[in-house]
Formats: structure tokens, C-alpha cells, sequence
């Protein structure tokens, strides 16, 4: 069950003077936006409406045009620097059969025989970080986590795998979905065991790397007889990515391609209906060409996987460490 404890948030908000304070909500937690409201009174609250995709959607400059002091960005960790007071609260997970899942995890690594792994995890789940390596280590099993760049230990984001920069011979992802321990396989080039704390299954990710590499290859072959690309930045905060936009589009001048830059602050098939683009080349949360691209009547890549467009091997195929 998450825990919506914003006490550490309320004090930091009080200690930076903070009277009238912009407030995030994830869209998981927009049911109990009251309770979330009530839990700040002696502050002057704003509830913001719009999506909240993660750390990477700070709304400062919305919030500067309020008239706030501060934003409070539940849900997540701090990602990107701002010019306006920003206080996270991140709301950790409490997972009563905690104890249980780690010995399921110790018994499942003895039967492969692995004496070491790294771990990785989404914020909401760092803080068992330790004592999952302290009963690994009762088993005999030697558990690292990584530092990683603008995250918390053994944190992984959608665009930020580089804590799966870890000593191990595979690694062990603590979390639910496939996208953050797929991605973390490719940026890391190991083996991923993905341990679910709700349903307590303990996954290989093998078939689901094979899968989705079939799958990446499949529309990227599909894109190399295609003409016209639309390439895709976002006005966010932590997404927008105008350097590698640039870039892509004279990757692909230089292949031959007619490419137009088009921006958005968020990026959805419905505000690119009017473009005539056969492909849409992805700079902002790799997510949209992930999982979204189904949604879309284009071909969507992510903006790296121009490479393989233009001959790089796809038995070398990975995903950045940092997108």
C-alpha cells in the first residue's frame, strides 16, 4: 500500500516559507486530491490538473504565473534543477510481505547457482534496498546497488538506467511492469530478474527482451523505405531534448530523408493529426515509441535507434543509460 505521508514535504514547505504552493498529483492519485489538499492546511493550495508523468513535468513556470512560492511534486523524486522551491515527496511503498519476497528471491538465485547481483528499483521501493542485500547476504549472495546520475541509490527511471551500473552476474529489479527492467537489460547488456512485490512472481526477462527486440527491429526495418519523419520535442522541464532533436533531423537529412522539427508540451497522436509524417522520431520520455506507439498511425523510434536505421547492427542494438 503506498503511504501519503507528506509530513517531511509539509516541513520542508514550511521551512522555505512557502504560502501559496502549486501541488502535482500523479494520476494513480488524483482520487484522494481532497485528502491531499486537507493534509496542507496553513498553506495557500493549488491542486494542478494537468497529467503528471513523472519528475521529468515540474510545472515551476505554471506556478510562477500563479503567483506560488513553491511546487509540491508528489509521487517522485527530484530529477532536474529549478528556479522556483520545489519539494518532493516521493511516497514509498509498505510491502507487509516484504521478508517473505526476499527469501523467495534468496531460494530462487541459489537454485541458478548466482552468488552476486545488482539492484534495481523504482523510488517508491529504494528504501528496502538494504535489507534486501543484508538477507541476500544470509544466503550467501553478494548484492550491489549503483549510485547512478541524477537518481537515488539503486533508482531507475524510463529515461535513467545508469544505477543499473552495477557489479553482478545478473541483475534484480524490485517493481511491478515490464518497462523499467527491459530497459534496464538493454542498458546494462545483462540478464534481469524482475521480483513483483504485489503479486510476488519472480520473472525472467529473457523472452521479454526477445520480444521486445523483435518488435524494435520490426518497425525500424519498416521505417527505412519511409520519406517523410516528423521529429518529436517536448516543452517539458526533464524531457525537452532540442540538442538531439537537431541532431536527428540532419541524421536523417543526411540519409536523405524530408524531416521537420514539431514541438508539444505533451506529445499524443492528437496533436500531431495534422502533420504528414510517415515516421515520428521520439526525443522526449522513450515511453511514447515504447509504449504508446500503437496508438499512433506512424512508425514511432526513439531518436537513438536512427543508428540501426542507417546500418548499425542490430545484434549490437541497446538502450542509453541516460536518454
Amino acid at each position: 500500500m503506498i503511504q501519503l505521508n507528506l509530513g517531511a514535504a509539509v516541513a520542508g514547505l514550511k521551512e522555505s516559507g512557502a504560502k501559496r504552493v502549486l501541488v502535482q498529483i500523479p494520476e494513480g492519485l488524483k482520487t484522494r486530491t481532497e485528502e491531499i489538499a486537507e493534509a496542507l492546511e496553513g498553506f495557500e493550495a493549488i491542486i494542478n490538473m494537468d497529467p503528471c508523468f513523472g519528475a521529468c513535468d515540474l510545472k515551476d513556470s505554471e506556478a510562477e504565473r500563479l503567483g506560488c512560492d513553491a511546487v509540491l511534486h508528489i509521487g517522485h523524486s527530484k530529477f532536474s534543477e529549478s528556479k522556483m522551491n520545489a519539494v518532493y515527496a516521493p511516497l514509498p511503498y509498505e510491502l507487509k510481505d516484504f521478508e517473505k519476497l526476499a527469501e523467495k528471491l534468496a531460494e530462487y538465485l541459489k537454485e541458478r547457482g548466482v552468488k552476486s547481483v545488482g539492484l534495481t528499483t523504482t523510488i517508491q521501493f529504494v528504501g528496502y534496498m538494504p535489507r534486501l542485500k543484508e538477507m541476500l547476504a544470509e544466503h550467501g549472495i553478494n548484492a550491489s546497488t549503483g549510485a547512478g546520475k541524477k537518481v537515488s541509490e539503486a533508482q531507475l527511471l524510463g529515461c535513467n538506467y545508469s544505477a543499473a551500473d552495477v557489479k553482478g552476474e545478473l541483475l534484480v529489479y524490485l517493481g511491478d511492469g515490464l518497462f523499467h527492467p527491459l530497459g534496464a537489460a538493454f542498458a546494462a547488456g545483462k540478464d534481469v530478474v524482475a521480483l513483483n512485490p504485489f503479486t510476488g512472481e519472480v520473472k525472467e526477462m529473457a523472452e521479454e527482451k526477445e520480444r521486445f527486440l523483435k518488435q524494435r527491429i520490426s518497425l525500424i526495418v519498416g521505417a527505412k523505405e519511409m520519406k517523410k519523419f516528423g521529429v518529436l520535442v517536448s516543452t517539458k522541464k526533464g524531457q525537452c531534448r532540442i540538442g538531439n532533436a537537431l541532431e536527428a533531423k540532419r541524421k536523417l537529412e543526411e540519409n536523405g530523408k524530408n524531416a521537420f522539427i514539431y514541438s508539444a508540451d505533451t506529445l499524443s497522436p492528437e496533436s500531431l493529426l495534422g502533420i504528414k509524417a510517415d515516421v515520428l522520431v521520439n526525443t522526449a520520455c522513450p515511453r511514447i515509441a515504447t509504449d504508446d506507439f500503437r496508438n499512433y498511425r506512424q512508425i514511432v523510434l526513439n531518436y537513438f535507434e536512427l543508428d540501426y536505421l542507417f546500418g548499425k547492427s542490430f545484434d549490437d542494438y541497446s538502450v542509453p543509460k541516460e536518454f
